[in-house]
């Protein structure tokens, strides 16, 4: 279960990709928001990418 912050986190980046931004671009946002990962490392396209992709295969 994801832990409250990291829903939210979560849903601004399907947001911004609803939104046309593509993974590189939410990664640069999210780092200037300074927001990282749960790992505590600024964020990855790749690993944007990965968690929109798991979180897509969830819905379905």
């Amino acid at each position: 279960m994801d832990h409250p912050e990291e829903i939210k986190i979560i849903k601004q980046m399907i947001n911004l990709k609803q939104n046309g931004f593509n993974y590189a671009q939410i990664a640069k946002i999210l780092n200037a928001q300074g927001l990282h990962s749960k790992t505590g490392l600024p964020w990855k396209r790749w690993s944007i990418q990965k968690i929109l992709k798991r979180k897509k295969n969830e819905t379905i």
